[in-house]
């Protein structure tokens, strides 16, 4: 196995491995240090073709790679040979104003137009199930096209989110005049029973509403559309 280097997002295809034993569903693998449970990976069948897997297992790691195991997101895939290389998997660019949210279960991507977020959207899942983190996907991905956000946090899982754009709010108080100047604003409410947040949303949404609404009626149109995202 090659020497151990730094997974990097500019690389056209990064090899962070290679299959020890494989099925047509799954499969063992040697994995270079920085892989980790849930990542995407790939290998090519015998067209060329990515298959795309998830990593869903990583035990102790010897000398310099971690034994794993991975699962194919599409069923009956071809299977690969020992010491077939596996590769970091990363989203294909697609042109014009979309959103990437995922693969679905053959490992096609999944996009989303940004107008349609705008719409009544509801992300819903057990427990664990990654809700939290599509989420925050979705707002870096609107964060970096300045779409100005309106991040309800009641589990302060937002805060890792760096940018210029962000600000984080432990009250109200100038959240309204952040949103026009098309910036993201994280309303921290960790720690707060259910009855204080819901009073405290309650209140933000309608003056957040009467300002849109004062905006509108006074044909200035400087407040910009915005995301409410409740979390």
């Amino acid at each position: 196995m090659e020497a151990p280097r730094q997974i990097r997002e500019e690389d056209e295809e990064v090899v962070i491995g290679r299959v020890t034993k494989g099925t047509a569903r799954s499969g063992e693998a040697e994995f270079i240090p920085g892989v980790r449970i849930n990542d995407l990976i790939f290998y090519r069948d015998g067209n060329g073709d990515q298959v795309v897997c998830r990593v869903t297992r990583i035990q102790s790691a010897v000398f310099s790679s971690a034994n794993g195991h991975y699962t194919s997101l599409k069923p009956n895939a071809f299977v690969p040979p020992e010491f077939t290389q596996l590769y970091k998997w990363k989203p294909l660019p697609k042109k014009g104003a979309f959103i990437y949210l995922g693969v679905d279960g053959n490992g096609n991507q999944i996009h989303a137009r940004v107008n349609d977020v705008f719409h009544n959207t509801l992300i819903a899942g057990k427990h664990g199930q990654g809700k939290t983190q599509l989420c925050i996907s979705i707002a870096e991905q609107l964060i970096t096209r300045r779409v100005p956000l309106l991040i309800v946090d009641t589990q302060d899982e937002f805060t890792e989110l760096k940018s210029p754009y962000v600000q984080i709010f432990n009250t109200v108080d100038g959240i309204i005049g952040w949103l026009k100047e098309r910036g993201t604003a994280i309303l921290s409410l960790g720690g707060l029973s259910n009855e204080e947040r819901n009073e405290i949303v309650a209140g933000l949404l309608a003056e957040l509403k009467s300002a849109k609404e004062l905006d509108y009626k006074k044909k200035t149109f400087k407040f910009p559309p915005t995301i409410v995202m409740i979390d």
